[in-house]
C-alpha cells in the first residue's frame, strides 16, 4: 500500500509508538517516510524477523515481544 505523505503525516501527529507487525510492514513504511523526521517515536516489533527487518533499515528496536501477538506488544510497551 502506498500513502501519500500527508496521510503518512496526519497519521504520525497522533502517535508516540509506531507498532510493527510484520518486516513488510517495516520497509513501507521505510519506503513512505523517507523525508520525514520520525526520531521522536518508540519503535515496537512484533518479533525477531520484524526486529530484523527494523535494523535492516537502519530503525530502533525499543520494544520487542516476546510473545507474537498484540497481548505480547502490550506487555512490551509496559
Amino acid at each position: 500500500i502506498e500513502y501519500t505523505v500527508e496521510e503518512v503525516l496526519e497519521n504520525l501527529r497522533e502517535n508516540d509508538y509506531l507498532i510493527f507487525l510484520s518486516a513488510s510492514a517495516v520497509d513501507s513504511f521505510k519506503n513512505n517516510t523517507k523525508d520525514i523526521d520520525i526520531s521522536k517515536y518508540k519503535f515496537v516489533s512484533i518479533g525477531p524477523m520484524t526486529s530484523k527487518a527494523l535494523i535492516k533499515n537502519n530503525l530502533p528496536v525499543d520494544f520487542e515481544a516476546e510473545t507474537y501477538n498484540l497481548e505480547g506488544i502490550r506487555k512490551a510497551i509496559r
